[in-house]
């Protein structure tokens, strides 16, 4: 399997970086002896690479150098002793990638080619970007928090969405340097890149929105076509309007997002998607009312039921394009009611 580490300690004091540089190392041995290749792209001492690459020596693990095109002159050996073909006994296998553009395309490349994603300490520009880039293109992301920076920042929304109370025990544990947390990081990777944890909540989160949606199209359609004589036209018409605008945000989150921004899927915000349907069903349904009183003096007529059908499915219809966008079309909604009633 192949192992993206990424990160940095710029952000610790001495004390702080030598426990970085040490537990990269031990780090960087335990995934070569589990059989894992290893991807890095720099080569400064303050970044996690270097000190993986120790790890590496005379393991015979493979290393895969991703580098922008303009780094190809410098030789690796240079770049990273433990490359010089001085060290011979089980000699690192090393496999450059070269790509266009700055380090961090060469960030996005690795990302793509790696089975798994591993994160320590770090900044915003380059850890914190690697990392929810990641998460968009539904790689597996494993944070040690141990360290801070920005694998400590995004824990909060990784542990409790993706991972096992086992892995998040694994993860948050103290460095020691007898070996045991570096087995522990080894274990917890294998566990997450195993499960998929980002395609599991795809599907789970999007559950709850699937099924309002299905939900809001059948009772339109009951509705509409049914015989309800017993429910008052003016509540048919609100239930119409009120399920096109819950079926048109849930469908505008389900299709515009993709399966990226999972914080849209979950059931509270299912929730609030039925909400604003119905504030814009009974928003739609009271400018119905104030301009047809407007225009002729009178309230809808509704109890002719060929009426009804043709009211409520043209309103059904402009009440749907105008959920794509809820928040937006509730803004000019509210906007216009208020024009009517300073005007009346």
């Amino acid at each position: 399997m192949k192992v993206f580490v990424l990160g940095s300690c710029r952000h610790l004091d001495e004390n702080g970086r030598s426990k970085f540089a040490r537990a990269c190392c031990d780090l960087g041995h335990q995934l070569a002896v589990a059989g894992h290749s290893i991807i890095v792209c720099s080569a400064k001492e303050v970044t996690a690479d270097p000190h993986i690459v120790r790890g590496l020596k005379g393991t015979g693990a493979t290393l895969h150098l991703y580098r922008p095109r303009s780094a190809q002159e410098m030789v690796p050996g240079s770049v990273f002793p433990e490359l010089s073909p001085d060290n011979q006994e089980n000699p690192i296998i090393l496999n450059s990638v070269f790509t266009g553009g700055g380090y961090r395309v060469a960030h996005l490349r690795a990302i793509r080619d790696t089975d798994v994603l591993l994160a320590l300490g770090g900044g915003i520009s380059g850890t914190s970007a690697a990392i929810y880039s990641a998460e968009l293109l539904n790689t597996p992301v494993v944070l040690v928090p141990t360290f801070g920076g920005a694998a400590q920042e995004a824990w909060g929304y990784f542990h409790g969405r993706y991972y096992r109370d086992e892995e998040v025990e694994l993860l948050g544990e103290q460095w020691a340097d007898d070996g045991s947390w570096a087995k522990g990081i080894v274990e917890a990777i294998s566990s997450i890149s195993r499960r998929r944890p980002l395609e599991r909540a795809f599907w789970s989160e999007t559950f709850p929105t699937g099924i309002a949606t299905l939900l809001a199209i059948g009772i339109w359609f009951w509705t509409f076509f049914g015989e309800q004589s017993y429910f008052p036209s003016h509540l048919r018409l609100f239930i119409l309007l009120s399920c096109s605008a819950i079926t048109g945000a849930s469908l505008n989150a389900l299709m515009t997002d993709k399966g990226y921004l999972r914080l849209e899927y979950g059931a509270r915000n299912t929730f609030r998607y039925i909400v604003s349907g119905l504030a814009l069903g009974f928003g739609f349904l009271l400018l119905s009312e104030g301009l047809n009183y407007a225009l002729s003096g009178e309230l809808l007529q509704l109890d002719n039921k060929q009426d009804l059908l043709r009211i409520g499915g043209i309103l059904s219809g402009l009440v749907f394009v105008a959920s794509l966008k809820p928040e937006a079309a509730l803004h000019k909604l509210l906007e216009l009611g208020k024009k009517i009633i300073q005007e009346t």
